[in-house]
């Protein structure tokens, strides 16, 4: 794991080693190892312009022959082309793309480990690093009306920049107001703002308001008055009215000659100045005749209207049958016995043609049905036209139905009353009476209820109550008073019922006792309901615990807490046993990621116990510590647990780095990889490849053999100076080791 602060520390100490980060034929060089300390953009920028000039800055001068555009690459969506600049003078080079960066886009830059410095020293680890360019965003614009006028400023700018739009009325209009979604946002036609997302906004205008004229006149003027001449606002709905006077009627109304309306009240929308003439015409008299008939059934009349003064008019009477025409009266003046009666119109006129009635006699005949449903009363001989009632009286147990004539209903009231107009046979319908019985159980658990419904009067019921398991049966109420303590109850009906079948739940007992009775208590013993839940509670007193509720020899829950349904009376026994002391014991690590810990959990009071603690990669141990106060500094501490224990496990952090530096003996023997900066305690593996025609020999450090194995594995303490060492051609296995060699 490597830290980017820390390595840019490291790199700008120089430190003597032998052979630096290249080893030449084992003669000792001064030197670092390359680090890239900053670049522009930085890591993870955002927001980054578009012709932005790449530059990476290292800890040391570097050769310039090896800054190509092999070692330094930017990519994009493709990969990004341009020129590098450097010259060797500073630690600094620069980028600049040959075309501006995308918009809105992640780069990423890698600077090859092909890198070194003037020395010969390489980077060890390939820097990689992302920046993402700045975001551009659209602002739409559009007008409202879309005749009210023009925009300028819509289109696309970077993020943030300072954007103006213009909105133009056009002729007949003024500019409102911008807004954005239906909310105001400037009042001001020239309206700026810094650009931060996608805007679209709308330039409102309002039209002008033009004003026109209305004149009104009369023609002649001795017709009538007009009303309703003014100026009024275009598009307004105006409304213009012509009163004819005495004798005059209202013809039309005329603009220019030509008529535009026939109604008195004229209504229009101005859209332009209006001249408007109500034109009138003198009235001829004319009189009504109104004619009428007495009575109205005793015939008709023809020949009533309007007449023009002077006008000879004739008026008929017609009688219906049964009727005889009488005279034309006027008020209560005979004007003609004649039933054509002709005169000359001078004046309004109002004639009644009376008629006189044949008188008639009619027969109206009642009866029962059935006969012992009721009776039926009103029948006789009537003249025509007399009122007649004829009354339907039900008997007991039956309800009157409707009178009918032979398959009509024509009445559903006992007392019918009609005027006679021929002879009549009713009949009196009587229903026989049906009651309702209603049943119902209390408590609707307790059981059920049957025999209710619908019986005809006088009949026999028989209603049954059945208890449901828990329950029993007690007795028969309607309303608050018992009205039987049977469960099958029978009686005459004579009127509607409501039968309530009442249940008692029965009631179960929960006897409770302890063994051994001085171990501990029960309780929830009492009578309960039957199907209620019950808890009973065991409670072992100190130095024993509860074992198992048990019913006779059968053991019924193993919980102190036993809830059960109770269906019948229950006799149970707690059950106790002597208990041993157990203790907990707790261990954590602090921090979390520092490392981990073993040794936690419950043991019997007395025992020796060891807690262990494992200091994670670039942590180490500090200390035990238990409620702030250090207890051990070994990461291994055993002790003896006598009491519920919390112990933490404390690490901090490594703040030490060192680095490994690698080469090869000779140069052109072969390469070597896993080099680079690392935290003490950090398991490194190196690797020797060897090139064609080279055999690996070993590794090496300050001339002392080390390992003979290519893939070298060891935990870091120190920083480390190590030579891959390969020979031209096979080499023996005994020739790997200096040790082995010389023998």
């Amino acid at each position: 794991m490597k830290t980017e602060k820390l390595l840019a520390t490291l790199a700008v100490v120089s430190i003597v080693i032998f052979a630096g980060c290249k080893k030449d034929d084992f003669v000792g060089k001064v030197g670092v190892c390359p680090v890239v300390i900053s670049t522009i953009p930085a890591n993870s920028a955002t927001g980054v312009p578009v012709n932005q000039v790449i530059t990476v800055t290292f800890n040391e001068k570097m050769n310039p022959a090896t800054i190509t555009q092999t070692s330094f690459t930017l990519q994009g969506p493709s990969k990004v082309t341009g020129t590098l600049t450097y010259d060797g003078s500073g630690p600094t080079f620069s980028f600049t793309p040959t075309t501006p960066l995308l918009y809105n886009t992640t780069y990423t830059g890698k600077v090859a480990t092909s890198v070194k410095d003037n020395t010969g020293n390489a980077l060890q680890k390939e820097y990689v690093w992302s920046f993402t360019t700045i975001g551009q965003y659209t602002v739409t614009l559009s007008s409202n009306p879309l005749a009210g006028g023009t925009t300028t400023g819509g289109g696309t700018y970077d993020s943030g920049s300072s954007v103006t739009i213009g909105a133009t009325a056009n002729s007949g209009y003024t500019f409102s107001n911008w807004t954005e979604g239906g909310t105001m946002v400037s009042t001001n036609a020239n309206y700026t703002f810094t650009l931060t997302g996608n805007r679209t906004l709308v330039a409102n205008f309002t039209e002008n308001i033009k004003v026109y004229s209305v004149t009104v006149a009369s023609n002649p003027q001795i017709g009538g008055t007009t009303t309703g001449g003014g100026s009024y606002n275009a598009g307004t709905s105006v409304t213009v009215g012509a009163t004819a006077n005495s004798g005059y009627t209202f013809t039309n109304w005329t603009e220019g000659g030509t008529v535009v309306s026939t109604n008195a009240s004229y209504t229009f929308t101005i859209g332009g100045n209006r001249t408007l003439i109500a034109n009138f015409s003198e009235n001829i008299k004319v009189y009504n005749v109104t004619l009428s008939s007495n009575p109205i059934a005793g015939g008709t009349t023809t020949g009533g209207g309007s007449f023009n003064e002077g006008t000879s008019v004739t008026v008929v009477a017609t009688a219906n049958t049964d009727y005889t025409f009488t005279n034309w009266t006027e008020g209560a003046i005979v004007v003609s016995a004649n039933p054509t009666y002709t005169f000359t119109l001078n004046g309004n006129r109002a004639l009644v043609a009376n008629f006189t009635k044949i008188i008639k006699v009619y027969t109206v005949t009642v009866s029962a049905n059935p006969a012992a449903g009721g009776t039926a009363t009103g029948g006789g001989s009537f003249n025509e036209g007399t009122s007649v009632t004829v009354a339907a009286t039900a008997n007991t147990g039956y309800t009157f139905a409707n009178w009918t004539e032979g398959t009509t209903v024509v009445s559903t009231s006992p007392g019918y009353t009609f005027t006679a107009s021929g002879n009549r046979n009713l009949v009196a319908n009587f229903t026989l009476n049906v009651y309702s019985i209603g049943v119902s159980a209390k408590p609707t658990a307790g059981g059920t209820a049957t025999g209710g419904g619908s019986y005809n009067y006088s009949s026999s019921a028989t209603v049954v109550a059945t208890a449901n398991t828990g329950y029993t049966f007690t007795n028969w109420t309607e309303g608050t008073t018992v009205v039987s303590t049977n469960a099958s109850y029978t009686f005459t009906i004579n009127a509607n019922r409501t039968l309530v079948a009442n249940f008692t739940i029965n009631v179960y007992s929960v006897a409770l006792s302890t063994t051994p009775p001085t171990w501990g208590t029960a309780t929830g013993a009492g009578p309960y309901n039957y199907g209620s839940s019950v808890t009973v509670a065991a409670v072992a007193n100190p130095g024993y615990y509860f074992s198992a509720w048990t019913d006779g020899y059968d053991v019924v829950s193993t919980d102190a807490s036993y809830t059960f349904t109770i269906t019948e009376n229950r006799s149970l026994v707690a059950n106790f046993r002597e208990s041993i002391v157990v203790n907990s014991l707790t261990v954590s690590a602090n921090p979390l990621i520092g490392g981990t810990v073993s040794g936690g959990g419950s043991f019997n009071s007395g025992t020796l116990v060891t807690v262990r603690a494992f200091a994670n990669f670039s942590y180490n141990f500090t200390n035990w510590s238990e409620n702030g106060t250090v207890i051990s500094t070994d990461a291994t501490y055993t002790f003896t647990l006598n009491s519920n224990r919390n112990l933490v496990a404390n690490f901090t952090k490594s703040t030490l780095i060192n680095c490994i530096l690698l080469s090869s003996n000779p140069l052109n023997g072969g390469t070597t990889s896993g080099g680079g900066t690392y935290y003490p305690g950090e398991t490194i593996t190196i690797k020797a490849t060897p090139n064609t025609d080279f055999t690996f020999v070993s590794w090496s450090e300050d001339g002392n053999w080390i390992s003979d194995n290519a893939n070298y594995t060891f935990v870091m303490t120190k920083t480390r100076n190590l030579v891959a060492n390969f020979v031209k051609g096979p080499v023996s296995p005994a020739a790997r080791n200096p040790k082995t060699r010389n023998q």
